[in-house]
């Protein structure tokens, strides 16, 4: 499968997915830090970021960071593997 088509399978998967419903129930509030671990294309980070908190989404592979910057300008996004996360990583030591 290349890149590019699986990019584009992500976002056909979030067609049919319920992440809306799944986002709207986390306990979430405006101005809290949140880590999207494998964030592939972007599309929960943008939804997460929709509910005023402060994302950054992971990912190790950066084709699909690529489309997440361009489908989601406004997310931050970093080409890391989460095994290597450290808790001073991102400034929150």
């Amino acid at each position: 499968m290349s890149i590019a088509s699986l990019a584009e399978q992500y976002r056909r998967q979030d067609r049919w997915r319920r992440w809306d419903e799944v986002a709207a129930r986390l306990p979430l509030m405006p101005g809290q830090r949140v880590l999207d671990l494998g964030c592939g294309v972007g599309q929960m980070a943008a939804r997460l970021s929709r509910l005023g908190v402060e994302v950054v989404g992971i990912d190790r592979n950066e084709e699909l960071l690529t489309t997440a910057r361009v489908d989601h300008p406004g997310i931050r996004v970093a080409h890391l593997d989460r095994r290597d996360l450290t808790p001073d990583r991102f400034g929150h030591g």
